[in-house]
Parts: C-alpha cells; structure tokens; sequence
C-alpha cells in the first residue's frame, strides 16, 4: 500500500496550526471594543430662557448669571437673556456689570423690550432708586415716567445686641458655603439691599457679632 507523505504531512501541519490560529482569533475578539451608538438621555440639558426667567422670580441669582453666561456664548444674541443677566447683577448691586450687559443689547432692540419697563418698576424701592433711575436714563429711557415715587425711608436702626445677632446670624446663612469671591460680594450688595443696611452698618455688626459669639 502507498502512502502519500506529503499529504499526511500536510494534514499534520494543519492540525498543529488551527488550534493556535483559533486561540489567537479569540485572543482578538476580546480586545476589540464594540460600538453602541450614543444613548440620548445622556444629552446634557441645555438651559432656556424660560429657565432663567424662573431663576429670577426665585431670587437665584448666581444661576441667573451663570445659565445666562452658558446659554449666550451659544445664542450671542440671546438679548431676553442679556436682559436678565443685567438685571440679575443690577439686584446685587453690581451696576458696572449691569450697565455693561445693558450696554451689549443693541438700542433699537432696547426700545422694543416690552417687559423691560415692567421689570424695572419691580426693582423699584427706597434704597435703590437713584440708580434704578440712573439705569433708566442710560438705556430704557421711555421707562423712566412709570418708576413709582420712592417710599418714604425707614429710620436708621440701632445697633444693640438684640440686632447684631439677628442680622449677623442672617448675614452667616446668605454667605454660607459660597467660595467664590465674586458671588460672595454679589450675596453681600442683595443683603444690603434686602434688607436696607449699608456697608458700614454691616462691617460693624459683622465685627461685634464675632465678638458676642466668642464671649459664648
């Protein structure tokens, strides 16, 4: 009987050779990453200016700032958001800022801003109406006849004990926990507004409070 030697030692190669081959294939399976296409629910949300005219009637200002910042370096003429970002800064006491963010809103589009004159009459009071009037001169101009007339001002308050530890208990709490130097100052000037006090009154109630409470 002849045998082929050449066949059979072709077969023996082929049998030495795929369990290598097939073990190497698996070897690569496992290290090529599969694909899935990208879920949408992990879409960041985009603010709207619907949010941040909620923001504002909420009093959250630093959002207001903040969301209308993200929202205009995509919408640049975004002007409801400029707006509101003015105001924002306008309630803590930030004029320069507020007058700059006005400023950025082309005049005619000024002069079509309907709610602008219903915003700035909401802004109306006692402590802050000569720059709210200022405000209006620069730039809504034909808002400046519907500015209520000031309230007649409050007496100045006494600094005794009773009213260290109330103001500097309220001053603690609107401060706390904000590290950043620029929102702490924008916290400040809305407490002094909120509630009527000047940067003197509060610096010395600020010092005697720490005092009262070392004592304790």
């Amino acid at each position: 009987m002849d045998i082929d030697l050449k066949n059979m030692h072709r077969r023996r190669i082929n049998l030495v050779l795929w369990p290598g081959l097939i073990l190497l294939a698996g070897c690569f399976s496992e290290v090529t990453p599969i694909k899935r296409p990208n879920s949408s629910t992990q879409r960041v949300a985009k603010v709207s200016t619907l949010d941040l005219i909620e923001y504002y009637r909420s009093e959250k200002y630093p959002m207001v700032i903040k969301s209308a910042a993200s929202l205009l370096r995509e919408e640049p003429e975004n002007w409801e958001a400029r707006l509101f970002q003015g105001l924002a800064y306008f309630n803590y006491g930030d004029i320069d800022s507020a007058n700059q963010t006005f400023g950025q809103i082309p005049e005619n589009i000024r002069q079509d801003m309907v709610d602008s004159c219903l915003e700035l009459q909401n802004l109306n009071s006692a402590t802050n109406l000569d720059k709210l009037r200022g405000v209006a001169t620069k730039f809504f101009k034909d808002c400046l006849n519907d500015l209520k007339k000031p309230s007649q001002i409050s007496e100045e308050i006494r600094i005794t004990d009773e009213v260290v530890l109330k103001y500097g208990k309220l001053y603690d709490a609107s401060i706390s926990g904000e590290d950043d130097p620029d929102i702490r100052k924008l916290k400040e000037q809305k407490f002094l507004q909120t509630h009527s006090l000047t940067e003197d009154q509060l610096s010395e109630i600020t010092a005697q409070y720490l005092e009262l409470i070392a004592e304790d």
